[in-house]
């Protein structure tokens, strides 16, 4: 270990040397991480701990899945998971019943909702989103049901903050936004951000540039993912990136997950307070989208779904079976960018193996002749495709 390093940041390895259990030291780590200067001299030692980091996810991440069967986890279930965080009585399981059609259990006392997690569907546009409503949020990181919360956020595509607009919601905001920076949550896109997504098709790592690679190749960073553990995933990288980034993002805490804000109990207050409430909560959280339940349902579901697909860069792609006489009624949600032999993945695993060609059917264009493509023809939000195997 060089002797060079700032003060705090010796420290802060003694403290990664005394943890006891591998979550311990995978946290410790990650802060020793962050405290280490970025420049030559610490290039090795940045890149050993960057890898000491990744072992130690993979053996924390797999101890999880054992525990899956009975901890406190939310299998995803639709085309995107959204989690209500908040304190108690917030109004987190109104929002999930007028969303998903529920009736979870409503009380005025608090922490209601902490044996597990309440969770419903609903389906807009053919894209089906999943709202989980996570325990309430205690201010103290260590707190067994903010860490739960918090594991929930981290393992959904975005979070929706619901606030009580009759209790100081700007407050409610700031500290709940401290509260996610602290758990490891970041609600602002970084410069350079990489989403790792599973691959359906099993057959390697997928790696989609959204942005531009500088100072390597598109073979180093396969390299890189290799060597961190990465395998059979989608790994999908935006901005500028140069493969310290990369590699920096995939390996540390810090995760992006767009947020929807969630106004509760507007209906207490004037209008005149609630609208003066609902311009200052958008003065503090611009670009976001912050959603007023006092509004029609199809509204809400219709601005959350929109979001949603623009942040999370979501299209919709119809299948057409060759016996069929119709389009799928349902779409296939992908990311964007998404090429037509990956749908045959989603679609089938033979499919996929198989692959002769695809018709594509461009949005309007159903009455035409359809367009002949291969395996890497990019497909586009509202396609239709129709795949064919040898």
């Amino acid at each position: 270990m060089p002797t060079n390093l700032p003060a705090e940041a010796l420290s802060k390895w003694e403290e990664v040397q005394k943890a006891r259990t591998p979550e311990e030291r995978l946290r410790k780590l990650q802060e020793f991480y962050a405290l280490v200067p970025k420049h030559k001299g610490t290039e090795k030692l940045l890149k050993q701990v960057r890898r000491k980091i990744a072992r130690l996810r993979e053996e924390v991440v797999s101890k999880r899945e054992r525990r899956r069967s009975t901890g406190f986890f939310v299998e995803k279930s639709g085309d995107v998971q959204i989690v209500l965080f908040g304190f108690t009585n917030s109004g987190r399981s109104t929002v999930l019943n007028k969303l998903t059609g529920r009736k979870v259990k409503i009380s005025p006392s608090p922490f209601t909702t902490v044996n597990k997690p309440e969770t419903g569907v609903f389906t807009w546009n053919g894209v089906s989103v999943q709202v989980v409503e996570a325990p309430p949020v205690i201010e103290n990181l260590e707190d067994t049901l903010t860490s739960r919360a918090l594991a929930l956020v981290r393992n959904a595509d975005s979070v929706a903050i619901t606030l009580d607009a009759s209790s100081n919601p700007v407050s409610q905001l700031l500290k709940l936004g401290d509260i996610l920076r602290k758990g490891g949550i970041s609600l602002k896109r970084p410069k350079v951000y990489v989403s790792v997504e599973p691959n359906p098709s099993r057959n390697g790592n997928i790696i989609r540039i959204r942005g531009k690679l500088r100072g390597c190749t598109l073979k180093d960073v396969e390299r890189a993912l290799a060597e961190l553990g990465i395998r059979n995933k989608i790994v999908t990288i935006h901005g500028e990136a140069d493969l310290n980034s990369i590699e920096e993002y995939v390996t540390m805490m810090l995760k992006y997950k767009p947020p929807i804000i969630i106004m509760t109990k507007l209906d207490t207050l004037t209008h005149e307070e609630a609208d003066s409430i609902l311009e200052k909560i958008r003065g503090v959280v611009r670009d976001t989208l912050v959603i007023d339940m006092r509004r029609d349902l199809n509204s809400v579901k219709s601005e959350i779904t929109e979001y949603l697909m623009q942040k999370l860069e979501l299209i919709r792609v119809y299948t057409w079976g060759r016996y069929e006489k119709q389009p799928a009624n349902r779409p296939i949600v992908v990311k964007k960018g998404s090429t037509v032999l990956e749908i045959a993945g989603r679609v089938h695993s033979s499919l996929h193996e198989n692959f002769r060609y695809a018709l594509v059917w461009r949005r309007g264009d159903l009455g035409r002749r359809p367009v002949k493509v291969g395996k890497g023809y990019v497909v586009e939000d509202l396609d239709i495709i129709r795949i064919v195997g040898t």
